[in-house]
């Protein structure tokens, strides 16, 4: 079994999520930038199957935000 820790947020995603004091401004940052992650994981799955020792099952595991992002990225 191989395992590759993906990390999908970027720094400046990171400080701003980081850096913003209200709840609400932090949700709506990450809703906005939701569906850029979710293809970012769904770039790195794909990438993975085309691999030639790919045995084309992929497992997505996140925890908090990643979770949500494996979640919907696994449904694409």
């Amino acid at each position: 079994m191989d395992a590759y820790l993906v990390h999908v947020l970027s720094p400046g995603d990171l400080d701003t999520i980081a850096t913003t004091r209200e709840a609400g401004t932090r949700i709506a940052y990450s809703e906005q930038q939701l569906s850029g992650w979710i293809l970012a994981v769904q770039g790195v799955v794909a990438y993975l199957k085309g691999q030639p020792r790919s045995g084309g099952k992929i497992g997505i595991l996140g925890i908090s935000l990643g979770a949500q992002i494996a979640s919907a990225a696994s449904l694409g």
